[in-house]
C-alpha cells in the first residue's frame, strides 16, 4: 500500500508537471487495482490550492475533486481522517 502525497497526485489534473509520467502510470495503477492506496482528508484541499493557484477554472478544480472522491466511493483509495490527531503533531 502507499500513501499518496498531494505533489503527485495534482500531476494527475495539471499538465506540463515535472514526471508526469510516472504520476500518471501510478494512477492507472491504482485504478486498475494494481495498487492500494491511500490519502489524508487534507489532500483535496491540497490540491485544490495548487490548481486555483495554476489559475484553472472553477469547473476544472470541481472536476478533479469529484474525480478524487468517486475514486475513494468506489474503493480505489481510502481517505485517513487526520483532523483528530492534528492536536497531537505538532508536540510529537
Amino acid at each position: 500500500m502507499i500513501c499518496l502525497d498531494a505533489s503527485v497526485v495534482v500531476k494527475w489534473f495539471k499538465s506540463g508537471e515535472d514526471k508526469e509520467d510516472l504520476a500518471l502510470r501510478l494512477r492507472d495503477e491504482i485504478l486498475g487495482f494494481v495498487r492500494e492506496a491511500v490519502f489524508n482528508e487534507w489532500l483535496i484541499l491540497e490540491i485544490v490550492r495548487a490548481l486555483t493557484k495554476a489559475e484553472y477554472s472553477f469547473d476544472d478544480v470541481v472536476s478533479s475533486v469529484h474525480d478524487l472522491r468517486d475514486m475513494h466511493q468506489i474503493d480505489v483509495v481510502r481517505i485517513i481522517p487526520v483532523s483528530g490527531v492534528l492536536d497531537l503533531a505538532y508536540p510529537l
